[in-house]
């Protein structure tokens, strides 16, 4: 199937446009300020991070009843042990911070629950925020995998539309449209585009062309 130049641009505009929405919600989801640094105290066992409460007095009183209801649940269980020191203190101080510090233990987050399976005898190497930064690392990283192939694909589908290329050619276009790319992925990109049928292999003149 022949495709004009004006469909390959716009092919590839949409490509990027996905790309950087799905930048944005990666963005979004692991945002982490790594330049600030809140000030800490613990009440026992729990530790508090002044200012993380940005609720209503409302929510503030939603959210004792719903650590007493915990507690509650903890003690009818037989699980005192898993109430934090501190617990009754910050019940009833009633501060937002300290009771919102409270509820991370009792219903601890995704990342600390990760922590947990992590480090599972708590002696953990990381931070809950060393370990967000983990992996927003890898994911920028696979993300970067992503920008070599849009790289590769804008400038080979650009070459190949004007003449057939040998196998050389390909890897030279696409090697220099990323050169940060490795060889393997280089070469299985190649083998993707071949697989789906966006190049084909034109045994009449020995050259890859499109289809």
């Amino acid at each position: 199937m022949k495709i004009t130049k004006k469909q390959l641009r716009r092919i590839i505009r949409e490509n990027m446009a996905m790309r950087m929405m799905n930048q944005g919600a990666v963005d979004d989801m692991i945002s982490d300020d790594m330049d600030s640094a809140p000030k800490k105290r613990k009440v026992g066992d729990v530790e508090v991070v002044d200012g993380a409460f940005e609720g209503t007095t409302s929510d503030r009183a939603d959210l004792t009843d719903e650590l007493k209801g915990i507690i509650q649940k903890l003690k009818d269980d037989g699980k005192e042990a898993q109430i934090p020191k501190g617990a009754d203190e910050i019940l009833a101080k009633n501060h937002g911070d300290e009771l919102l510090a409270l509820r991370g233990v009792l219903k601890p987050s995704f990342m600390k629950r990760m922590m947990g399976m992590l480090f599972p005898e708590g002696k953990a190497r990381l931070t809950e925020k060393q370990l967000r930064k983990v992996i927003r690392t890898g994911l920028l990283k696979e993300m970067s995998g992503y920008d070599n192939i849009e790289a590769m694909n804008a400038a080979v589908m650009d070459a190949i539309f004007k003449d057939p290329m040998s196998e050389e050619e390909l890897v030279s276009v696409a090697t220099a449209a990323a050169p940060d790319a490795e060889e393997g992925e280089v070469l299985d990109f190649i083998d993707e585009l071949l697989d789906q049928g966006t190049i084909e292999f034109n045994e009449d003149i020995g050259m890859y062309d499109l289809p």
